[in-house]
């Protein structure tokens, strides 16, 4: 049903897996939207190759029309889907965001086939984020052949470029490797050590730092000794 009258609106939804409430009073405007185990993968487009999709949980936001968006809010979550690539995943938790204070809240845990991941905490004092036993075949990278990867990083400072510190391990049949992480996000340092395994041997560093999003540019630094049989090449 829907109600308008004088510059303010009600629109309210019923139904058997969704219900909600919007309104707008004043220049002001509140929504709000219940999912109870909505099967929503038939609204996705086809491209997606999302196979299966349920949703349940809260939705929150308000405003003005002035000002913008004043918080946003997600309670309940609880996601669940399988895609055609990345197979089944889920996400389960809550999230809170409010752009006046700049402040991002997260209590979200998941998975993604095999892989656990993990989010607490909150920015700008400090949102960590962890993943455990993800499969190397997202990195569609088979040269590193087949592995996990796994990391705990945490993010502070402001939610629109925040710092970032911590590290990502990478264990396959053809290495082991250990990346760290400091910066903020949108110019990270990165420092890594590979350790070689399979037919090569040896072991490999890289620094890399300078990222530009927009020219897809890097500054690096790759060196270390590879040794095939009894050959060592050093890489400076």
């Amino acid at each position: 049903s829907a109600r308008y009258a004088a510059g303010n609106a009600r629109v309210q939804l019923t139904g058997a897996r969704t219900s909600g409430l919007a309104t707008l009073d004043s220049g002001r405007y509140a929504a709000s939207l219940r999912l109870d185990g909505l099967r929503a993968a038939r609204l996705l487009p086809a491209g997606l190759d999302v196979d299966a999709l349920t949703v349940a949980g809260t939705l929150m936001a308000s405003g003005t029309l002035s000002g913008g968006l004043e918080a946003l809010n997600a309670q309940n979550l609880a996601v669940k889907g399988e895609q055609a690539q990345a197979g089944p995943f889920s996400l389960y938790g809550r999230a809170a965001f409010d752009p006046r204070a700049d402040v991002l809240s997260a209590d979200l845990s998941g998975s993604l086939r095999d892989g656990v991941l993990r989010a607490q905490g909150s920015l700008p004092g400090g949102l960590r984020v962890t993943a455990r036993d993800l499969s190397t075949a997202y990195l569609n990278a088979a040269s590193l052949g087949a592995g996990t990867l796994g990391a705990d990083l945490t993010f502070t400072g402001r939610a629109a470029d925040p710092a970032v510190a911590g590290r990502v391990t990478l264990t396959t049949d053809q290495l082991e490797a250990l990346i760290t992480a400091s910066g903020r996000v949108l110019d990270p340092r990165l420092n890594a050590r590979a350790a070689l395994k399979g037919s090569l041997g040896g072991t490999v560093y890289a620094e890399a730092s300078d990222l530009d999003l927009a020219a897809g540019t890097l500054r690096a630094r790759l060196y270390g000794t590879v040794r095939s049989g009894d050959t060592s090449r050093p890489w400076i």
